[in-house]
């Protein structure tokens, strides 16, 4: 267990435009604890998007 009972890190902001079907968007954390990100997704688009995925992965050491 890190030093702090609470995942704690710097706010990391990424935006990015989804081009093509998959695509791969890697979230870093450098918190001390494992932490789930907040993802937030925004359709600035003037289509509905279906069938959308979001797999959240953690590589184990």
């Amino acid at each position: 267990m890190g030093e702090h009972p609470f995942p704690e890190s710097d706010e990391n902001i990424k935006e990015v435009i989804i081009t093509q079907s998959p695509q791969t968007v890697s979230v870093i954390s450098t918190g001390d604890e494992r932490a789930s990100p907040i993802i937030v997704l925004t359709n600035i688009g003037n289509n509905d998007i279906r069938n959308f995925r979001i797999a959240n992965e953690y590589q184990v050491e």
